[in-house]
């Protein structure tokens, strides 16, 4: 059995102290015990409580205290936070079902969808990826305060004061489920912008960059963190803090530059590793029986498609940035990610290569 508390005990800083034991962490989960760092380091939190995975979601008392939640605070979202979820050692990014903009009436059917959605087969997949098992996972379920957002998105720290954030106008579950082409600022290990794809660098509407909040929180906590954010009326509102599980790693390889530019398509590295096979494109199954020694080819992935994602040799997408789920879950398991492909260029059962740390697919 994981011993939930060791898992995430990283929460506990010399900033703030979260006594972690094993029926806390089994009660809290991963996602609130972020939220609670979060709120603690004195950072804009939206109005939540954890509704844990042996509590009634359905008794008269329960009712009555979404209701009063709701009225307060207007639409919520209802969020997994799983006992194993946003460790330091498992994401499981993307694995469990979320619902933003929920009416107080729906929210104990909400509640329900996230705990069955550890049966799915996707989180049978991943958990075996992982050596757990899913009789390990007790779904906590949080009920937070929600506000359509201007922007959203999602900083991953590279180490010292470096990473990326990517962001897109509106919600910021597209960033993550890998569904628009985000913007994008990186920073070096200095703190130094090295790239951004947008006129105006992201901040709130007193002027401060998100970016550098997101150093901030990681200067303070002396790890690399994975942070999601929204950006609404009230200003930056904070949704989900984990350390690190697998860093980012992206620059050219002497490989990629000795392979002739007319055979290579250029995309962002989002996974460090590399792979050859056949190309497999999901909008083009027939033809090709799936199995070892295939490459994912596709618009985008879910966690529907993590059976392709486990048994892939890599992964190659058109939309999506490295930071998006199906970017991290290839971290994890050490298989090679390409994302922002012109994936037309690619034939249905040809020879591929795909350089994962230089963001580039090789065609034979």
């Amino acid at each position: 059995t994981l011993n939930c508390a060791l898992e995430l005990l990283w929460y506990s800083t010399p900033m703030t102290e979260v006594h972690i034991n094993s029926t806390y962490a089994d009660r809290q989960g991963g996602k609130a015990l972020g939220l609670h760092l979060l709120r603690d380091m004195g950072y804009q939190v939206p109005d939540y409580f954890v509704v844990s995975h042996d509590d009634d979601s359905t008794s008269p008392e329960a009712i009555a205290r979404f209701t009063r939640f709701a009225t307060q605070t207007g639409r919520v979202a209802v969020r997994s936070s799983a006992n194993i979820e946003d460790g330091a050692h498992y994401s499981f990014a993307g694995q469990f079902d979320s619902y933003l903009d929920v009416p107080a009436d729906e929210i104990p059917a909400r509640i329900a969808d996230v705990r069955e959605s550890i049966t799915s087969d996707h989180v049978r997949q991943y958990t075996e990826a992982m050596g757990l098992a899913v009789d390990d996972i007790k779904m906590n379920v949080i009920v937070q305060q929600f506000e359509e957002p201007n922007a959203g998105g999602v900083w991953m720290g590279t180490g010292a004061s470096g990473g990326r954030l990517e962001w897109v106008d509106g919600r910021g579950d597209a960033v993550v489920n890998g569904t628009a082409e985000p913007y994008f600022e990186s920073y070096g290990q200095d703190g130094t912008m090295l790239a951004k794809n947008a006129d105006l660098i992201l901040a709130d509407d007193s002027g401060r960059s998100v970016a550098e909040v997101c150093k901030e929180i990681q200067e303070k906590l002396g790890y690399n963190v994975d942070l999601e954010f929204c950006i609404t009326k009230n200003g930056v509102q904070w949704l989900q803090l984990r350390k690190v599980t697998k860093d980012i790693e992206t620059h050219s390889t002497p490989e990629a530059e000795e392979v002739l530019e007319a055979l290579t398509i250029n995309g962002e590295a989002a996974s460090p590793y590399t792979a050859s096979g056949t190309a497999y494109r999901l909008d083009q199954k027939g033809g090709i029986e799936w199995g070892m020694g295939k490459i994912l080819i596709a618009r985008a992935t879910s966690p529907a498609d993590m059976m392709y994602i486990m048994t892939a040799e890599g992964v190659v997408t058109r939309m999506g940035g490295m930071l998006s789920h199906s970017a991290v879950v290839c971290r994890e398991l050490g298989k090679a990610c390409v994302v922002g492909v012109d994936i037309d260029k690619i034939d249905h059962g040809s020879a591929v290569s795909i350089d994962g740390k230089a963001g580039k697919v090789f065609l034979s």
